[in-house]
């Protein structure tokens, strides 16, 4: 294939003559159809060729199974790019439910949809198989009798969340960013905390459906209808018509007949509650209360800033810069200037706006309020008020999977047992479980050690946290080459044995063994070693 990161379809004429020749050659001349494409993405790099093979004649690449799909994916639709488009015969027929002079003013029918492939053109690429939708010979005010009816209740669904394939598909639709940065803007929002990877199975509910069957049906089903079947000789297309989607995860609970005349010779009404799943998000980036919060503060604050019209502007401008069409000096002058004044006028901004305080309520035990908010590391619960100056207020994270806006009492009240004392190790210290920003963990004096599922802090045994801490303490003898007890150890790293003393590192030099080191040796390569300083990534100039 030509350059990777191009997202030009801009074919050569070179590519294209071959293309035609091939087509020509394989398929036959009526299925040549030589066409020029231009992008439509504001934002599209258009240095080089579009992505195609080099040799279209080519079927087969090198490499695995996923490499030979990625091959083909390209080469056909290279290939379908040059090709004749389709034809198809579509027929749709009305059926009227009963005649308009029995019922006033009913306008409601059915529509089934029928087509098939009278030259297949571009779809030949494919290899598409196509069954032909065929509808049975009718002639306008045939009378149709029915077979089944299905009615099913629906719901209205709210736009779905993106994933990382369809948030850089609506990038390149509002011209913002560009190939090569689509992943690092991904990545960015993930790794800052804005947004997360869902893992939501979705909640259930229950839905309606009613039946109704001919007595011909239930005589040529043996009195069963199939519960997969919909509309005897109607297109999928012509039922979703009637019935809206169709749901992705069905299950029947029960049935029950509610037929007004069960006779033989009289249509049968049945009806049953099927379970739907609705509201999954796994796999979908789905913001974080830290994530909405800063949107809505950007939004009511800097909104002609992340307005989207915004960014790709400036996308723009860059492209007149890089064809000195802008001058360099004007663009961020005419940016920064009125910037500069939002800056200086969000001084005025109440901090509390921000962080949006919610008290939910009362500890029984206290009396004090308790409130949900947001931190500096996201949200968190606080017990006591702020204002109080004698008793500082506690706080504990947000329990998993709640958020501000709707975690109850009990949930606060819960998270708040910790710190809880959980007993004492064998040699008579105490232990403690807790939450911190990493997971829960049990704590002996300043050792620390993760608890891990399906061990929870709140009821983890005095017996299950000794074992944990024996543990945490053979992993750390094992990393301790000696230790002499003035807070200067010599450990084993990642790179090897190291000398510390909590706050500086040496490096033991080559060819001295560790366990040689004397007490005073290693005070000399501490006093020898640089101090750590604080790395500040400078911005390089480029020319």
């Amino acid at each position: 294939i030509t350059y990777m990161r191009t997202d030009s379809v801009n074919l050569s004429k070179q590519a294209i003559a071959s293309a035609a020749s091939y087509i020509e050659s394989t398929y036959g001349k009526e299925f040549v159809k030589v066409r020029a494409y231009r992008t439509k993405s504001a934002s599209a790099q258009e240095a080089h060729e579009a992505i195609r093979p080099t040799d279209m004649s080519l079927e087969r690449a090198s490499g695995n199974e996923y490499d030979q799909k990625l091959y083909d994916l390209i080469r056909r639709r290279t290939l379908a790019s040059q090709m004749a488009p389709a034809r198809l015969e579509k027929t749709e027929i009305v059926i009227d439910i009963v005649p308009k002079s029995k019922i006033q003013n009913l306008e409601a029918s059915f529509i089934a949809k029928g087509e098939i492939i009278t030259f297949d053109g571009f779809l030949r690429v494919y290899g598409r198989n196509k069954q032909d939708n065929l509808l049975p010979d009718l002639i306008s005010g045939d009378p149709i009798e029915l077979q089944t009816a299905l009615a099913r209740q629906t719901f209205a669904k709210p736009p779905a969340r993106y994933s990382e394939g369809s948030l850089v598909k609506k990038l390149e639709e509002l011209g913002i960013g560009r190939p090569s940065t689509y992943a690092t803007i991904i990545s960015t929002i993930q790794t800052r905390g804005y947004v997360e990877r869902g893992e939501g199975e979705g909640t259930e509910r229950k839905i309606i459906e009613l039946r109704l069957e001919s007595p011909t049906k239930r005589v040529a089903s043996g009195g069963a209808t199939p519960a997969s079947e919909k509309f005897s000789n109607f297109s999928e297309e012509g039922v979703d018509q009637m019935t809206g989607p169709a749901s992705s995860d069905l299950r029947t609970e029960h049935a029950e007949g509610s037929a007004s005349n069960d006779g033989s010779g009289h249509n049968r009404i049945t009806k049953q509650t099927i379970t739907e799943k609705t509201g999954a998000d796994r796999g979908k980036l789905v913001p974080t209360p830290a994530g909405e919060l800063i949107a809505d503060f950007l939004t009511d604050h800097f909104d002609e800033i992340v307005d989207y019209g915004f960014t790709a502007s400036v996308e723009h401008h860059f492209d007149e810069i890089a064809a000195n069409q802008l001058p360099r000096n004007k663009m961020l002058q005419d940016f920064y200037e009125p910037f500069h004044k939002r800056i200086e006028n969000s001084g005025d901004i109440d901090r509390s706006s921000v962080a949006q305080a919610t008290e939910i309520g009362i500890d029984p035990k206290s009396g004090k309020p308790i409130f949900a908010r947001f931190g500096r590391f996201g949200p968190l619960l606080q017990l006591g008020s702020t204002e109080d100056k004698e008793n500082k207020p506690q706080f504990a994270p947000m329990p998993h999977g709640a958020r501000v806006e709707s975690v109850t009492l009990e949930q606060a009240l819960k998270a708040f047992e910790l710190p809880r004392a959980v007993g004492i190790t064998k040699d008579g210290k105490e232990i403690k479980s807790n939450i911190g920003r990493f997971g829960p963990y049990i704590q002996v004096d300043k050792l620390y050690v993760s608890i891990k599922k399906p061990l929870d802090p709140h009821t983890i045994t005095e017996e299950q946290a000794r074992e944990l801490y024996a543990e945490k303490l053979k992993t750390e003898a094992e990393k301790n080459i000696a230790d002499f007890g003035d807070g200067i150890k010599i450990l084993k790293g990642r790179f090897g044995p190291y000398i510390t003393d909590g706050k500086k590192n040496a490096k033991i030099p080559k060819g001295i063994e560790p366990t040689s080191v004397t007490h005073e040796q290693a005070q000399k390569l501490l006093a020898e070693s640089p101090a750590k300083s604080a790395k500040r990534r400078v911005a390089r100039r480029k020319k």
